[in-house]
């Protein structure tokens, strides 16, 4: 295994974009999976609209 090391001045930016993009990635497939997670729930977002709660 290679035991060089990665300097701060790229370290530091790359950790901060993978959790950007893993953010947005995350947000991207709960918006597009709810309509879907809330149809197939049986006592779902529906029917507490309905129950008033």
């Amino acid at each position: 295994m290679l035991s060089r090391q990665i300097p701060r001045e790229i370290l530091i930016p790359l950790i901060v974009a993978c959790a950007l993009f893993m953010e947005q990635v995350d947000s991207t497939v709960i918006s597009t999976s709810l309509p879907a997670i809330a149809k197939s729930e049986p006592c779902g977002l529906h029917s507490r609209q309905r129950l008033g709660g």
